[in-house]
Formats: C-alpha cells, structure tokens, sequence
C-alpha cells in the first residue's frame, strides 16, 4: 500500500527530532563550517584562514598543507570563466605562524577540512585590515583663514637635539633611583644611543626615500601586484615618527620597512600574517637581540591576527600599535585589542584658547585624550596625535601634518627603542609587557579622567621631539619653506603655500587674539622696529604669530 503525503512529512522530519540530519539536508548543500569570526563586518567572500593546533608536529602541519594545496589544485584544473579568464583559487602558508590562507567555496573547504581536521585548531574568514583616515581640522569661524604648518627638517632637528640634555639628565634620574639598572652612558652623546642596536620595523603602506630616513631595509611587500614603495603615504610618515632623523626618539635605529597595505592603505589578514612570518625570518637570520615592531592599522577583532602578534613577541619583538580611531573601545579590535601587543592612544596637546581676562586669550595647554582616540583598559598610554609633523612621502625634503593613532603609535615605538637602548627596557622574553610597563613608568598622570571606565590616564610627553604642526593664516606657512639671514636687520625667507598674506588680514588676526587696545601697541611697535630694523622673514613673524593663535580644532575619525 502507498504512504500517504501526511506520511512522507513524519518521515522526514522523525530525524531532526532524533538529532540526525534530515534527508534533506544529506542531500543538499553540505552544512557551512564554523568560523569564529562569522559576523565580523570585514570579512573576505570565500576567503579563509586555517590556524593548526600548537601541539601539532611542523611536519603534521605541512602534510595537512600539502593535502590543501593537492585539492585546490584538482579543483583548479579547467576552471575557466566564458571569456577564458582562469578562476583558480589560491592558497598560502606561513611557515612560522603553523596557519594556512586560502581561497575556496563553502563545499571545498568542507571538504578539505574534514581531511585536516585533526590538526585544525579554528578556521577564520580572511578580513580586510585598513589604515585609519586622516583627520581634517573644522574650519575656523571667522577671522584670518588657517593652516596647519610644519617645520623644516632642519628646523625640526634642532629642537630635537635641544631636548637630548633633558633626555639624558631623565636617564640619570632612572639611574640614581634604580642603583642596579644597567644604563649606558648618557651626556653629549646622547644622540648616537637614541635607539641605537635596535631594529624599528614599520609594518604599513611602505616608505620612500625621505632626507630624515637614510637607510632603510625593505624586505618583500606582501600586497599581490605591489613592490615596496609607498603609494599612499602613510608608512613614510608612521617610519618618520618612529624613527626619522631630527623627528624621532629613536633617529640611530635600524630602520626596516614591510609593506602589507596597498597604494589605498588598505590590505587583509593574508598580507599581514605573511608580513608577520617574514619579520620572524628576518629576525631569526640577523639574530636580531632589540626589536621594536609599529602597526598602525586595524581590523575589527581578528584570533588569527591576534595569535600572529604573539608569535611575533615569542620570537623577541615589542608590538606597539595604534588603538584605533573609532572611539570605541580597543577591546573590540585588531592588533590593537590582543595581549601581545602595547596599544597607544592619541592625546591633543595643541592647546586651548581661554579667556582669562577682558579682551586678552591665552593658550593654555592641556593635554587630554583626542575626540576621536580608541580607549579602554587595552590601552597602555597615551601620545600626541593631532597634527604630528613627519616625513612627507611625495616630497622627500618636507614634512608634512597628519592626525591619529596612527601617529601616536610610532611616536611612542620611537620612545620605546630609545628606551630599550639606553638599558631602560631590557628584555629577551614578553617584550611588549616588558615595554609597556617602561613607557607607562615614564608617562606623566596628566589626563582628564573622562574616558570610559579603566582607561589609563598617563600621557607620553614627546614635546620638542616629535614636532607638532603650528596653525598659521593661510599664505604664511613656513613649515616647507626656508629662511637665512643676511646680516643684522635683514633676512629672506620663503614658504610653499601661496603669497604672503595682506596686512589687513594679519591685522585681523591680531585683533582676535590681542584685544584692540594691545592689537594697536604691539601693531605701532612692529612698524617701527621695521623701519628701524629692516624688513623681517615673513614667514618667521608668521610662525612666531601663529604659535600665540593656535587652538584646538574638531577631529573626524583618524
């Protein structure tokens, strides 16, 4: 006798009440495998990344890699679109990270995962790691109209080598109050130890030749299509705030640049485990004995990148980066929110402009953590962010203003390899804690407490090391120009940025700041010590002007 439809339906539903697969379900397309990363926002279609258990021998690992390679390959073969293109899948392994990237539909990898199960510690969706934008300063309302301005490298030098008697009168303060801290010696030659012995590597968009970074190492860009310079600026500026010339705490480290982001500064967590595994190749056939690493990139919350950063400090590297630029908290990021790693959030330290009496403003500095900095416990301090000057990638003369964490990091990876030179953060094991504890120890507690709850409030002070951009009326810059004196009273000065502005306008602008009674003063006394005098370098009275005007400004995400 035939069943009847009512059951056909018990039949085939008596099995998801038992707990076996329906019928259906045998029949249809396999069930996804898990990944652990499932909702994350960046995720790569048809992009994974396997991490095999640490317990697995290196040679389990590679039989499980070379069975992955064989079924890509088989699946390959033909595979053609209909104007001939090849659509073959790709894979990769990374050799010291015991993980293997690859491309592959759902029922392919299902496939392949049931061969390697054994060794299979998780599987992760490959995602897209990108670098923070940066920040544009709100217009100013009303008055001249203003820029942000940098230094000169030689400018910027000078004021870095100005700050070395202090650095060094610090490093005999940590002396006398740790008798047994082995210190190398710190007097007029503070400079040749300022990250001296150390490696710096800037893991990010590349670095072009730039005055303030002779030297450089380039090891193989991980971006597919891409050789190792910087088509987007962002690395040159990170390697300048970390190591550059004249612009860093560490300007007598070795510099090493790995490009992992592409010419839009974008990449994935392909390109930065395979960066990742390189360094641990490069550190392991150099014996490399100081190694300061700076990524200043994120992604959202990633166990693959994050177990990356931990092989990284196993092979004796300390892990700085950015915290991120989203102002969330770093918890829910990566690098930044991993254990491995020292995260540094961005601090404004440009100033306010208060009223302290009638008609006369002030600038009033007080550091505070920038609108848009990353917080939370993950964060180990905090630096300047906001209009840090460095290596301009497309003109390898100037420096040039950007905003984020992704200037804060560099700049205090800087400060750590200075750090770790003088004898001040020695380590061979756990070099990020060991790091963070040093920075953290040097750091002032000068915050405002109005960050989310457990968010540290000690700031790195860099001032006079890592120069920071001066806000000047449009036309006045002086950040790329140059000046020389010729002789009592008279001078010669250019700046890149447009003519000089009119008198009217710098009028304007003393009005606003001075109050009109003092604004007609210092107005009648400039004009005759001109006549007196000779003509001034517009471009220094600028600056000189522009550094009584500076206030803060609006920050979008960095």
């Amino acid at each position: 006798m035939a069943a009847s439809p009512f059951t056909l339906v018990l039949l085939l539903l008596l099995p998801l009440v038992a707990g076996i697969p329906s019928p259906l379900a045998v029949r249809g397309t396999p069930s996804p495998f898990t990944i652990r990363n499932a909702n994350s926002p960046d995720l790569i279609k048809d992009n994974f990344m396997v991490v095999f258990k640490e317990s697995s021998s290196p040679e389990a690992v590679a039989a499980c890699q070379a069975k992955m390679g064989a079924m890509l390959r088989k699946r390959n073969v033909g595979k053609r679109d209909e104007n001939g293109t090849s659509l073959a899948m790709g894979h990769e392994n990374f050799k010291n990270l015991k993980a293997t990237w690859c491309e592959a539909e759902d029922e392919l990898m299902q496939d392949m995962l049931n061969q390697i199960s054994e060794h299979v510690d998780f599987v992760e969706g490959c995602q897209k790691v990108s670098i923070p934008v940066e920040a544009q300063a709100a217009p100013r309302k009303g008055g001249a109209k203003m820029e942000k301005s940098c230094p000169g490298p030689a400018e910027a030098q000078k004021a870095n080598e100005a700050k070395l008697k202090q650095e060094a009168l610090e490093v005999q303060q940590a002396q006398q109050a740790r008798p047994g801290l082995q210190v190398r010696q710190a007097g007029d030659n503070a400079e040749d130890n300022r990250g001296k012995g150390c490696h710096c590597f800037s893991v990010d968009t590349g670095v072009n030749e730039h005055v303030t970074l002779p030297n450089v190492t380039h090891l193989r860009s991980t971006v597919p299509g891409e050789d190792e310079s910087d088509l987007q600026g962002h690395g040159t500026h990170v390697m300048g705030s970390m190591a550059g010339i004249g612009i860093s705490a560490a300007p007598n480290c070795t510099r090493v640049s790995q490009k992992c982001l592409d010419k839009n500064g974008s990449g994935s967590s392909r390109s930065i485990l395979a960066a990742v595994s390189q360094m641990i190749d490069f550190v392991k056939q150099n014996s490399v004995t100081c190694c300061i690493v700076n990524m200043s990139f994120g992604t959202s919350r990633s166990e693959a990148v994050d177990m990356a950063m931990g092989k990284l400090q196993e092979a004796g590297c300390a892990v700085i980066t950015a915290a991120g630029n989203e102002g969330q908290n770093t918890s829910n990021t990566s690098p930044a929110g991993a254990k491995a790693v020292v995260a540094i959030g961005a601090s404004d330290t440009t100033g306010d402009l208060r009223n302290n009496e009638e008609g006369v403003v002030e600038l009033v500095r007080s550091p505070r953590q920038a609108s848009f900095s990353n917080d939370g416990q993950q964060v180990s301090a905090f630096t300047n962010g906001v209009d840090v000057c460095s290596a301009d990638a497309r003109n390898p003369k100037a420096l040039k203003p950007l905003s984020g964490t992704s200037m804060s990091s560099p700049s205090a990876a800087g400060k750590a390899a200075s750090l770790m030179s003088n004898g001040m953060a020695n380590c061979t094991n756990d070099c990020s804690i060991v790091v963070a504890v040093a920075l953290r120890d040097m750091a002032k507690d000068e915050l405002p407490a109005d960050s989310s709850a457990g968010t540290t409030t000690r700031n790195i002070d860099l001032s006079g090391i890592v120069p920071v951009a001066k806000t000047v009326p449009i036309g006045r810059g002086n950040g790329r120009g140059t000046g020389q004196g010729a002789g009592p009273g008279q001078g010669t000065g250019s700046g890149v940025g447009g003519s000089p502005a009119s008198a009217k306008e710098a009028l304007r602008l003393l009005l606003l700041v001075k109050g009109p009674e003092q604004a007609a003063g210092e107005d009648s006394a400039a004009a005759g010590q001109k006549a007196s005098s000779g003509r001034q370098d517009a471009a220094s009275s600028d600056g000189r002007q522009a550094e009584e005007d500076r206030r803060p400004a609006t920050k979008e995400e960095a």
